[in-house]
């Protein structure tokens, strides 16, 4: 993949855009911004983008890493330099970098939350999806509806049974996806 000065200096200007944040977790955390785009970030960034990054994954990467790092319900706590948060590979295997853990089709928040944090997250989405079943009434009432426009008939009898049945019969784990299905659209 060909690499431009203007990719590399927009994924530093991404790099710089968070400098001087800090935040109090057990121990004060700050961002590790530079002076100046020197030949080791220069290169680290360039082999990254030789691999296949683009820039703007790369500044998404940088962006998760920065909601992990200075975002005080998260126990995450490394704090790292440019060329090493794109060059530091996973402690058990060296052909793993650690970055892909950020990437933007990668990363999950949650993942890095504290457990009180964490707690709290999953017991929203519980009451979300607890809001989502208690709707299949609702969703019966649509199809009815829906029933009745298209064929100007009232829906009785079989019709009745059939959309209860397919509503009733699906396991908890279709209504499981159904639900975080409609909690990721909204």
């Amino acid at each position: 993949m060909k690499t431009t000065n203007a990719d590399i200096q927009k994924v530093y200007d991404c790099w710089q855009s968070h400098k001087g944040e800090c935040v109090w977790k057990p121990q004060k955390v700050h961002w590790h911004g530079h002076r100046k785009l020197d030949t080791a970030i220069r290169q680290s960034i360039k082999t990254r983008m030789i691999e296949g990054y683009t820039a703007d994954e790369l500044c998404g990467a940088i962006d998760n890493y920065a909601a992990v790092l200075l975002n005080k319900d998260c126990k995450w706590s490394y704090v790292w330099t440019l060329p090493f948060f794109l060059t530091r590979h996973l402690p058990d295997d060296k052909k793993i970098l650690q970055i892909w853990r950020f990437l933007p089709g990668q990363f999950r928040l949650d993942d890095f939350l504290a457990h009180k944090a964490r707690k709290k997250v999953v017991e929203e989405k519980k009451t979300r999806y607890e809001n989502i079943i208690e709707a299949t009434d609702t969703e019966k009432k649509a199809i009815r509806d829906a029933y009745e426009k298209r064929t100007g008939k009232p829906a009785l009898g079989r019709i009745l049974k059939r959309v209860d049945a397919d509503v009733d019969k699906r396991s908890f784990g279709d209504k499981q996806n159904d639900a975080l299905g409609r909690l990721k659209e909204s």
